[in-house]
């Protein structure tokens, strides 16, 4: 009787766990104008400057023309973090390529205020970084962890 009940738990979180491996990635097709639409509502990302194409490249060495879209947003000031990045990609695939320019950006902004930017370090420590089906994620500063949740809530 103990061994039928071993496997038969055995089967369950086996079955649950593949459940989740399989969900992990998995995010809603939503125009990335209607999720920049939803995230535009907050004051504290349109507050800075709107990026464009020539920004991406710049900041991510990303070409505008090889996503299905994107919207970006960095502050002004040189000396400020905070930076909201949303890309969709083509493909799961495509969007593993822009996390990995995305975590390099990330290491780049670490590097450029270790030694002087305390505070700055500090809220680059709590970025977000992050992929979910073909959508890319970057966001930093003080609301970033705020931003990744209102993120993901749309795309779930």
């Amino acid at each position: 009787m103990k061994i039928k009940l071993v496997k038969a738990g055995t089967l369950v979180f086996l079955a649950l766990y593949l459940g989740f491996l399989c969900t992990r990635g998995w995010a809603k097709d939503i125009p990335i104008d209607e999720i920049a639409a939803k995230m535009e509502q907050d004051e504290a990302i349109t507050t800075m400057e709107k990026c464009g194409a020539r920004e991406l490249r710049r900041f991510y060495g990303l070409e505008a023309k090889n996503l299905e879209g994107y919207f970006f947003y960095k502050a002004e000031s040189p000396m400020s973090v905070d930076e909201f990045l949303v890309v969709k990609a083509d493909s799961p695939q495509g969007a593993e390529e822009v996390l990995d320019r995305a975590e390099v950006h990330l290491e780049e902004q670490k590097k450029s205020f270790e030694g002087y930017g305390v505070s700055q370090t500090a809220l680059l420590s709590e970025a977000a970084v992050e992929t979910r089906g073909s959508y890319v994620l970057y966001a930093s500063g003080k609301y970033a962890q705020q931003w990744k949740k209102e993120f993901l809530d749309l795309i779930r």
